[in-house]
């Protein structure tokens, strides 16, 4: 089969039709084809979310993330440009995110969807395809293409020898989840221990909000803050509804390493959604129960 690509003047249209694709559920081997002048690479982009997209790109990964894509590819843009220079049609003009060993060994830690990225340039047209291993519809897809614009952007610059791009973007698992993770360490998950310590004996009710964002769905399931709450708020002695608040934080302890255990088995199933349901409720009774600690 041919691809067709489909000519675009904003890179909107891109989000667009892929929130209309997966509307609901998943789909499996989404593909997306798309021919557009280098301006949309010059351009502002989506603003919205260049910030986050350079968080994405960057040698290290940032405090604030878990994982981020440029960390697995450093060198990466250089090669490409050196190699597009020496044989603009080359095969090997490619970003590769993750060797086998890095998919065998992860066990469900958090290892990018964004697997490879590869140009060349034939005639006036750079050639990109994009292959992902999952990807999250209706947000973190911008997020996505605003990292791709980045990319061919860098490439113009350096090389200023095309005039058009054709972008094919190849997802195995596409599906739509509003409250997906964008692999964002919560604020309450980037605080240390004598930080937890300090706000539990000057501030307690502080926790409700930092709880709440924790409580949102999550990719990355993790207890260590609720460990170190647990013990700031056993060592505390102005609370008067201490017990309930170690009771609470225990539970929501428990449900965590059950959905930690659950994620293992499965990416995507019934017990897994029903789990993490339970987890957020509870974390967010033990938001509201810190709230009243005014």
């Amino acid at each position: 089969m041919i691809i067709q690509y489909k000519e675009i003047s904003d890179l909107e249209e891109i989000i667009d039709e892929a929130t209309r694709e997966i509307s609901d559920g998943l789909s499996f081997n989404l593909c997306m084809s798309y021919d557009f002048a280098v301006d949309l690479l010059t351009g502002d982009g989506l603003r919205d979310c260049t910030e986050e997209a350079e968080l994405w790109l960057s040698d290290e990964v940032p405090d604030q993330l878990h994982i981020n894509h440029g960390s697995y590819v450093r060198g990466g843009m250089s090669h490409l440009v050196d190699e597009l220079k020496r044989k603009p049609t080359s095969n090997r003009a490619l970003l590769s995110l993750l060797s086998q060993k890095d998919v065998n060994e992860s066990g469900d830690d958090p290892i990018p969807s964004f697997m490879v990225f590869q140009v060349s340039i034939y005639e006036d047209i750079l050639y990109c395809t994009v292959y992902f291993r999952a990807l999250e519809v209706s947000s973190f897809f911008r997020i996505n293409i605003e990292e791709i614009r980045l990319r061919l952007k860098y490439l113009h610059l350096n090389l200023m020898n095309f005039k058009r791009v054709r972008l094919v973007m190849h997802s195995y698992r596409a599906y739509n989840n509003p409250k997906a993770s964008k692999l964002r360490k919560s604020e309450l998950d980037l605080m240390r221990g004598a930080q937890i310590m300090k706000t539990v004996m000057t501030d307690p009710a502080r926790f409700g909000p930092l709880l709440r964002e924790k409580s949102q769905d999550d990719t990355v399931i993790c207890s260590d803050s609720l460990q170190e709450l647990e013990v700031a708020v056993g060592l505390a002695e102005n609370l008067p509804t201490k017990p309930r608040l170690i009771a609470l934080i225990r539970e929501s302890i428990m449900l965590t390493d059950e959905l930690s255990r659950l994620r293992k088995m499965h990416s995507h199933h019934e017990r897994v959604s029903e789990a993490s349901g339970r987890l957020s409720q509870k974390v967010l009774s033990l938001a509201e129960a810190f709230e009243q600690c005014r």
